[in-house]
């Protein structure tokens, strides 16, 4: 029995179908291609989701150099990792402009909107929380000690 797994999709009325290879190994690297943007989009989201209730503390009594702490690291690594996959959102513009696969087409199209969605939600979030800390440029102080901050949790 033949190989199931294997890249040949045989021929038609003696005639090679055109596609031995190819058009696997392209499929195989859009399928990784679009997990890893995918990815990156909901660590996006749950990083905005995360930074919606920090944003909420600041000026509070709930304020503290923790939760700015938290604010500036999730702030830093999320954007690295935009930074990071940028070529991805790259090469699914060009597969998007492309493709002669309109399925890969219209998947490419639909990844890049919710990258763009995602990106200016966190754009967004982003430049209010700076905002609201130059306004609040210190956390206010409470009854317990907050003079060492997330460094305290070491």
């Amino acid at each position: 029995m033949a190989n199931p797994f294997s890249a040949d999709y045989g021929t038609v009325s003696g005639q090679s179908t055109g596609f031995r290879g190819g058009p696997v190994r392209d499929d195989v690297e859009f399928r990784a291609l679009q997990d890893r943007v995918l990815a990156t989009v909901l660590e996006i989201n749950q990083q905005t989701h995360t930074l919606q209730q920090l944003y909420q503390q600041i000026g509070t009594s709930s304020d503290s150099e923790r939760v700015r702490g938290r604010i500036h690291m999730i702030l830093r690594s999320t954007v690295e990792k935009v930074q990071g996959t940028r070529p991805d959102v790259e090469k699914l513009t060009r597969i998007q402009q492309s493709s002669g696969d309109s399925v890969q087409r219209l998947a490419a199209k639909s990844l890049h909107q919710q990258v763009q969605k995602s990106g200016n939600i966190f754009n967004a979030l982003s430049q209010n929380i700076l905002e609201r800390l130059q306004e609040y440029r210190e956390p206010p102080r409470s009854q317990g000690s907050l003079s060492h901050g997330y460094l305290d949790s070491g």
